[in-house]
């Protein structure tokens, strides 16, 4: 994640401005700052699904019949781990529900049926909002 971050070098001359020069992750709240990164790698979905959860202390419930394959290397990164598996998880017909309290991830497939009231849903709330 980039930040760019500009402030105003002295608000009472103008708008001279200045880009501070040593800005790291550090000077950011904790709050702000993704906690959890997982590295997904070419292959089985399942395994580096499984692969990350054991790194961050989950274990999984793996109920999708269907083999899917991680084409490309790439992280994905967010403030916890539920978060950073569903941004995974979204990528494919697939669905994760978490128990918290015991650390366990069911992944399951999303069926087509599902998956179109999902989208009908999503886009009757667009409709709203837009009202």
């Amino acid at each position: 994640m980039s930040y760019a971050t500009w402030q105003v070098a002295d608000a009472s001359h103008g708008t001279n401005l200045s880009q501070p020069s040593d800005l790291s992750s550090r000077d950011y709240p904790k709050a702000l700052q993704d906690q959890v990164s997982i590295q997904v790698q070419k292959g089985s979905l399942r395994d580096n699904v499984e692969r990350a959860a054991q790194e961050n202390n989950w274990e999984v419930i793996w109920h999708a019949d269907d083999q899917y394959s991680v084409l490309t290397e790439s992280t994905f990164s967010g403030p916890d781990f539920s978060t950073v598996m569903g941004q995974l998880l979204s990528h494919y017909h697939l669905k994760a529900s978490f128990d918290d309290n015991n650390c366990v991830m069911t992944v399951s497939a999303i069926h087509k049926k599902e998956s179109t009231r999902h989208a009908r849903h999503r886009a009757s709330m667009h409709k709203i909002a837009k009202h």
